[in-house]
């Protein structure tokens, strides 16, 4: 296999790997979407138990600030994950868009680009930069919602 096909191969690869980067991308906006919404249904649910006139315990109130505390775990997680694989896709384009990575005779490239290597110190930074940047926003507005759910609540 000469450089010319496999510099195709890499280039006829670039449609899916920005279709599947969209993806990931509006899986996170989903998630964070119906976790807010899961939070105004808990200060809903908390709402309708006052307008009925019982009095809400302790107790109560500790429940539904632990299912409000699971949905913020549980979509941090997501958000992670996402991000994960958002950056393996992306390192992944990247290295296909780099003409010097192309011209290299490299027989299993998905491996290598794909992480399925040791991480060394550079791939660990950008990790952290590229958290920062794309999905701590994510995860900051699932912890406001909690917060704010805890504020309504106690």
């Amino acid at each position: 296999m000469n450089n010319d096909s496999v510099s195709e191969d890499f280039r006829m690869r670039i449609p899916v790997l920005i279709d599947d980067i969209k993806y990931i991308k509006t899986r996170q906006w989903t998630v964070t979407y119906y976790l807010l919404l899961l939070y105004g249904a808990i200060i809903g649910f908390y709402k309708l138990i006052l307008s009925s006139g019982v009095e809400i315990s302790c107790i109560q109130k500790s429940i539904l600030m632990l299912i409000t505390l699971s949905i913020g775990g549980i979509g941090t997680i997501y958000q992670v994950k996402f991000h994960s694989r958002l950056i393996k896709y992306r390192r992944l384009l990247d290295k296909i868009l780099d003409e010097n990575y192309l011209s290299q005779k490299y027989i299993d490239f998905e491996k290598e680009a794909l992480g399925e290597r040791k991480r060394n110190e550079k791939d660990e930074i950008a990790w952290i930069n590229d958290f920062w940047l794309y999905t701590l926003p994510f995860i900051i507005m699932l912890l406001i919602g909690v917060a704010f759910v805890s504020w309504y609540i106690f």
